[in-house]
């Protein structure tokens, strides 16, 4: 008797777990990545900036100015891109992100 009560609830188990995954509207993916300092050379002079992936699939820079960051950029304007999972990669003054659709 035990035995198929415990069967019983393994199949009503299973059971909700098939039905579950057939309901269809999986969740989108959510970016994240960590934030990169990196000191660049603006008018002939360093300065300090932080660049990080937004959920939105943006980019925001902002420059570190006696302890605060303050807003410098943000790419683009409005979201074209999907999520954001890698961190960014600062080369030559230049800022490069990969998102999760693939694009660079």
């Amino acid at each position: 008797m035990r035995r198929k009560y415990i069967l019983l609830v393994a199949l009503l188990l299973g059971g909700c777990l098939v039905l579950s995954g057939c309901l269809g509207g999986s969740l989108p993916p959510k970016g994240w990545s960590k934030p990169v300092v990196a000191n660049l050379s603006v008018e002939d002079e360093f300065k300090d900036f932080i660049y990080v992936g937004a959920m939105q699939g943006r980019v925001a820079a902002f420059e570190l100015f006696n302890g605060n960051a303050m807003p410098s950029w943000r790419y683009p304007a409005e979201s074209q891109m999907s999520y954001i999972y890698g961190d960014p990669l600062v080369v030559d003054d230049k800022v490069y992100i990969a998102a999760y659709s693939g694009r660079l």
